[in-house]
């Protein structure tokens, strides 16, 4: 979360290396902690408690001011519904999803997954979903679309799934050994943050939101897993490290995917006025970014006690 409010901040120095990884980030650790259901009807009373009904009644919350701006202009007023239920960040200059594309793709590809049991069958649709998305990058054919995002986001889903899978146990055991080189671990971090930002620098414009991947596909999953690799060594530094908020901003990432512009907005423009270099304008919002994260714990507080749907009725650790 806190990367993804830095990289709405669009730091000119730093956003090539943060989309290099964020999103990627975002469904590695959504694929490690996929679970398949028994049935699909159970899938889906899951899913629709923890993701459809938090997904609609935010997108309505962000955007109420176009239905009651619209409210008697019908065709206007009907783009908004459609935008929202077909996943479209916008439709026809109209609001729809916007950042929660996240949540109509990621609940595309878990249907996926809970439909499709096999590896093999999971692995040729991981392959199928790369040439689709070199097919879209040829042809520059971009639509800002949660469903044509499936093709870039899968591949990582399935890359956590796997991990979790086949190494869980493997990771654990890694994770005690890396924790006994604590300063080789952090001079491994600093040498490989050192080479993402040197090779994101190569990578041109890489928008997940759009199904772009940059001038490279390879070089977007090669940074995509050592972004997640760095941040996997960070967490194994920090492991002991309690922090209740870390609980608290887990179970509302819906929230703070929907609604952390609106807090960084007044923050931005402290950080712009003030900022000298590209540098300077990197560490302060990234500062910013931190208290907006920070200032959604109460806020998720308060919603998971008195409106829990919109956090999926998810309880904190």
């Amino acid at each position: 979360m806190l990367f993804i409010i830095w990289g709405h901040a669009f730091p000119k120095t730093f956003t090539p290396f943060i989309y290099s990884f964020n999103v990627p980030l975002f469904f590695i650790i959504s694929g490690y902690l996929f679970k398949r259901s028994d049935t699909f009807a159970v899938f889906l009373k899951k899913n629709y408690v923890s993701l459809i009904i938090p997904y609609l009644l935010l997108c309505l919350m962000k955007d109420f001011s176009h239905v009651v701006e619209y409210y008697n202009d019908i065709p206007e007023l009907l783009k908004f519904p459609a935008g929202v239920l077909c996943g479209f960040h916008t439709f026809m200059d109209a609001p729809a999803a916007k950042n929660l594309w996240f949540i109509y793709t990621l609940f595309i590809i878990k249907v996926l997954f809970q439909i499709a049991k096999s590896k093999k069958l999971l692995m040729s649709l991981t392959v199928l979903c790369i040439v689709a998305s070199l097919i879209c990058g040829y042809h520059d054919y971009h639509p800002a679309w949660a469903v044509t995002n499936v093709f870039l986001a899968f591949p990582y889903f399935f890359l956590g799934y796997v991990v979790s899978t086949n190494f869980e146990e493997k990771l654990s055991a890694c994770v005690k050994r890396i924790g006994q080189y604590r300063l080789p671990v952090l001079l491994c971090i600093i040498v490989l943050l050192v080479i993402q930002f040197v090779l994101s620098s190569f990578s041109g414009s890489v928008r997940m939101f759009k199904g772009m991947y940059g001038d490279s596909i390879l070089l977007f999953f090669v940074l995509g897993v050592l972004g997640t690799i760095i941040c996997f060594l960070i967490s194994v530094l920090l492991d002991n490290v309690r922090f209740k908020a870390i609980g608290i901003i887990s179970v509302g990432t819906m929230v703070i995917l929907q609604f952390h512009r609106d807090l960084y907005h007044p923050l931005g423009k402290i950080v712009k006025s003030i900022a000298t270099d590209g540098t300077l304008e990197g560490v302060l919002s990234f500062l910013a970014s931190f208290l907006v994260l920070l200032a959604f714990v109460p806020i998720i507080m308060l919603l998971q006690r008195y409106f829990p749907l919109l956090i999926g009725n998810r309880k904190c650790s």
